[in-house]
């Protein structure tokens, strides 16, 4: 039978991958090639475009500006 500690144990692991999957989530979202997984209705309705056709090449791939990360 689990002790009160191995439930402790198994809880606290639980907590932090979720944790850590809320963190990959959040900052995936917010790179621009992922755009189009994310957000589809931009692309649909011609309010964004491709962002690998244009720019330096660091921006087609990771988002740089930092304020995008402080809302997480």
């Amino acid at each position: 039978m689990a002790t009160l500690g191995d439930i402790g144990i198994a809880a606290a692991i639980n907590f932090f991958s979720t944790l850590m999957f809320f963190l990959a989530f959040d900052i995936l979202r917010l790179q621009p090639f992922n755009d189009r997984v994310y957000f589809p209705k931009w692309y649909l309705k011609g309010i964004r475009t491709d962002p690998v056709h244009g720019g330096a090449f660091v921006r087609k791939i990771v988002n740089l500006d930092w304020r995008a990360y402080l809302g997480f």
